[in-house]
């Protein structure tokens, strides 16, 4: 009975990582707060920014969005893929790409609009980001890969931001909202797949998860 509690208990402060390494206590809060910041972006940045274009069909176009990716991690999975981990690199990949059309088309409208949206898009890539890592990190990747795609999804930002600048003439913003939108879906995605992949106590993730949403909440008020 003592064995099993000391397990428990070590269990608790230092719980084995996806290479099999340990992970110490305060690492426990590092994937709930992903997934706060995933939510937090969703909800502060870029679902208000798809109702002013698409309205109602906002909501449709999300849900959309996240059955597809859901739909994406369980077909990975029944084929002997890494479902979450692919899953959850494709949703950031097309958040960015979407970014990088974002902030071209504020380019379109001024080049003072188009600043402050690229200064807005760093600001709060950077969190995403260290969450996405984190996210991949707990689907089993090594560091390198997960940094690797993580370094993808800037790429993407940019080609975002070549295509529209380039290839395509401004987007009509209920195409732009309804795109929008859909990545909100694939950002609900990422928030639940890191908030299932947690391991510390409902209330500390509860409290990470709060202060990542905070986080990106802060980030679009500046």
């Amino acid at each position: 009975m003592n064995g099993s509690n000391d397990e428990a208990a070590l269990e608790a402060t230092m719980l084995g990582g996806p290479d099999g390494e340990s992970v110490t206590s305060w690492r426990l809060w590092v994937v709930p707060l992903s997934a706060g910041i995933f939510a937090g972006a969703a909800i502060f940045e870029v679902l208000p920014y798809a109702y002013a274009r698409a309205g109602l069909r906002t909501v449709a176009w999300a849900i959309a969005g996240l059955l597809a990716f859901t739909a994406i991690h369980k077909g990975l999975d029944a084929l002997g893929h890494q479902g979450a981990g692919w899953a959850s690199t494709l949703g950031m990949w097309l958040h960015s790409f979407l970014e990088g059309i974002v902030t071209a088309t504020g380019y379109g409208v001024s080049v003072a609009i188009g600043v402050l949206l690229s200064v807005g898009l760093v600001a709060h890539l950077i969190p995403e980001a260290t969450a996405l890592v984190a996210v991949l990190r707990r689907t089993g990747l090594s560091m390198r890969q997960a940094v690797v795609r993580t370094v993808m999804s800037w790429a993407l930002v940019i080609a975002g931001f070549l295509v529209v600048k380039y290839l395509l003439p401004l987007l009509a913003p209920p195409v732009l909202g309804a795109g929008m939108a859909f990545g909100a879906g694939g950002l609900a995605y990422l928030a639940i797949v890191s908030w299932t992949g947690r391991r510390g106590g409902l209330t500390g993730s509860l409290l990470a998860a709060a202060s990542g949403a905070a986080l990106m909440g802060l980030v679009h008020l500046a």
